[in-house]
């Protein structure tokens, strides 16, 4: 397990909006998830029990095994996303990202929620990549600061400037951890690569 410096990931965390936490999952905490996703994945697709937005997007995760349930409320991120955000967090959602080989589309800006939406004023996403992700087979795209930003009170958000030299493309190896705030605007292109991009994200919002 990493010896985290949780004052100074917070540092980094309140100032871009994101962090990224390189070998955050030991081999056997990876070996572990992708032991309880991936067959999972397999038989909810083939069931059609949850469905997204988009394509290779399944969420609630949690509802269908009771380790992702485990994971949601007492993993050992649990305490960490508290602390990045100074306050007590109740675990909303499990959910697994794909960007299969030669999917050409990939997610637009978004935010993860509105802000002011209803009681939410504070959330955070933890994404683990299950495979090596970069920039050609679609890894995920942040504008830094964009936080503190007030941005239309919607979940896609149009006028970004994707080529800004805020935008910061995080490449991860698997294990890796990116945390975000729910309100940092982030995308991810396209998958023009012969490899899969794969991933396992929970998220939180204040009590």
């Amino acid at each position: 397990m990493l010896d985290i410096d949780v004052h100074a990931l917070k540092e980094n965390f309140n100032c871009n909006g994101f962090i990224v936490l390189r070998g955050y999952l030991s081999l056997t905490e990876l070996n572990e998830l992708r032991d309880h996703a991936l067959p999972l994945i397999k038989r909810l697709a083939q069931s059609r029990q949850t469905t997204g937005q988009y394509s290779n997007l399944l969420k609630s995760l949690h509802r269908h095994d009771l380790w992702f349930q485990g994971q949601l409320d007492n993993g050992r991120h649990v305490s960490l996303v508290q602390q990045l955000l100074g306050t007590e967090m109740v675990g909303c959602s499990v959910a697994w990202f794909d960007r299969p080989v030669g999917e050409a589309t990939g997610v637009p800006p978004h935010v993860d929620v509105q802000r002011g939406e209803g009681n939410i004023n504070k959330g955070i996403t933890i994404w683990l990549a299950l495979d090596l992700v970069n920039r050609n087979n679609g890894c995920l795209h942040y504008l830094r600061g964009s936080h503190e930003e007030t941005h239309p009170n919607q979940i896609f958000i149009t006028d970004i400037e994707t080529d800004s030299d805020d935008v910061v493309q995080v490449e991860v190896n698997p294990g890796d951890a990116v945390i975000h705030n729910a309100l940092t605007v982030h995308w991810s292109g396209g998958n023009k690569s012969d490899m899969p991009r794969r991933a396992i994200s929970y998220f939180y919002r204040n009590k």
